[in-house]
């Protein structure tokens, strides 16, 4: 471990800004007068020298690897070197922060950002690929977001190259077992496709912010990368989903062939309508302001039917104005109670022009009004007194029934009177005698004058 302030080889250390397997400076390059990011190779104590030569080739592999890609979205190495039997490596500086930084900070990220960045380090493992680099340990904490958005893609200390003999013999195992392959946990033979499975782990965690498998030890991790099968994820489109199911297959032949038909599909896969794959889990609701509901759309009714109701309306009032006059007629009709259900009309008034007698002859002859009155007390019957000759005084001191006036209201309007034996009367529905048995009468209104 190098102290503060002091060099290795022609750089001049500031800080320390990470440590790991190696340790990572920031410093300053005279020469060139720009900050650099310094990795020295750190060796685990009490290793044997045999440990110890291997972890060193294993460190200059990873400056070979780097150095001989030139991307956007791959670290620059711009020197390897050795001081005092102290390895490093020289890089640019980058700023910002690690994408596992930003998946604790926010939890995940949108559909859009994670796509982006998801796509630049697809790039970035594409054009390694073609120089036959397999980087091995793509995971957030080896992804740099820069502070102007730009990504790159860091760390080939366990990078494998076409090229050169294998390091790792069969069954040896390196990297993070929640980003492994289930070939590379198995310890078989890599190829490309398992950066893309990794890569596809990495998007699967910026979309939810969770790992697909996961685990409580390093066994029960590495039985679920290799038999788990893929949770969906609320909330993300279909078309996403089935890039991660593909990105994510257990088998490296039925993934897709290399990273760049895995652009190409996510890219079309962003450009989908952005239907859920499962239904959305409830949200909890936060108190704000109420969304502004959006405009009802009026029904637009045709003229003709604007019209046609109208003309209906028209007549339908008409009938109801006239309805009185017709409802007149009914009102004056007369029920004979003594009919089954007491609801048979038996007559209608006469006339208002006909004269009192003709009015009277009317009514006897359809039946209306008796031309006699029983006394109930005799058994006889006396003749009924019609008009103005109907005394109502002495009408009702001998039993018979008063004819009430036109415009008075009265025991007899419009119904019938009981009498008793002296003459007295309460309203009700029959006119008896105090010595005799009930007997139903009828009492005629008074016909117009």
């Amino acid at each position: 471990m190098a102290e503060l302030g002091t060099k290795l080889g022609k750089y001049e250390i500031i800080r320390e800004i990470a440590r790991s397997n190696d340790i990572v400076y920031e410093a300053y390059d005279d020469a060139t007068n720009r900050r650099i990011a310094l990795k020295e190779l750190q060796v685990p104590v009490g290793a044997s020298a045999s440990q110890a030569e291997e972890r060193r080739q294993r460190f200059l592999r990873e400056a070979r690897a780097a150095g001989a890609l030139s991307h956007p979205a791959i670290v620059t190495i711009h020197e390897v070197g050795e001081d005092a039997g102290r390895c490093f490596i020289a890089m640019e500086f980058l700023d910002g922060y690690t994408l596992r930084d930003r998946i604790d900070a926010e939890g995940f990220l949108l559909r859009d950002e994670a796509i982006r960045i998801a796509t630049e380090i697809a790039g970035a493992l594409a054009f390694a690929h073609r120089h036959g680099v397999i980087h091995r340990d793509v995971k957030p904490e080896n992804i740099q977001i820069l502070s102007d958005g730009r990504v790159k893609l860091t760390d080939f200390g366990i990078a494998r190259l076409s090229y050169e003999p294998n390091i790792t013999v069969d069954g040896q195992v390196f990297g993070t077992p929640a980003y492994m392959s289930p070939e590379q946990i198995a310890g078989r033979h890599l190829d490309p496709r398992t950066d893309l499975f990794s890569l596809g782990v990495v998007l699967y965690e910026m979309l939810c912010g969770q790992k697909p498998f996961g685990g409580d030890s390093v066994l029960a991790i590495s039985v679920a990368v290799s038999t788990q099968p893929l949770k969906q994820i609320p909330g993300v489109p279909t078309a996403v989903m089935q890039v991660l199911e593909k990105a994510l297959q257990k088998r490296p032949e039925a993934r897709f062939h290399d990273l760049e038909e895995f652009i190409q599909a996510l890219r079309g896969a962003a450009l989908s309508p952005a239907t859920p794959a499962v239904p959305v889990l409830p949200m909890t609701v936060v108190t704000g302001p109420v969304a502004s509901r959006p405009p009802v759309r009026r029904l637009r009714v045709p003229r003709l039917a604007m019209w046609l109701g109208g003309c209906a309306g028209a007549i339908l009032l008409v009938r109801l104005l006239l309805w009185p006059s017709q409802a007149g007629v009914l009102a004056d009709a007369v029920v004979d109670p003594t009919a089954a259900g007491s609801d048979r009309i038996l007559s209608s008034e006469p006339p208002a022009t006909k004269s009192a007698e003709e009015a009277m002859k009317f009514r006897q002859s359809h039946g209306n009004v008796p031309t006699e009155n029983k006394d109930k007390s005799k058994g006889t019957v006396a003749p009924l007194k019609s008009g103005s000759e109907r005394d109502p005084i002495k009408d009702a001191g001998a039993g018979s029934v008063p004819q009430d006036e036109p415009g008075q209201g009265g025991p007899g309007d419009g119904g019938t009177i009981e009498g008793s034996g002296s003459g007295g009367g309460t309203t009700g529905g029959s006119t008896t005698n105090g010595g005799g048995g009930e007997q139903p009468g009828r009492v005629p209104p008074n016909p117009p004058e």
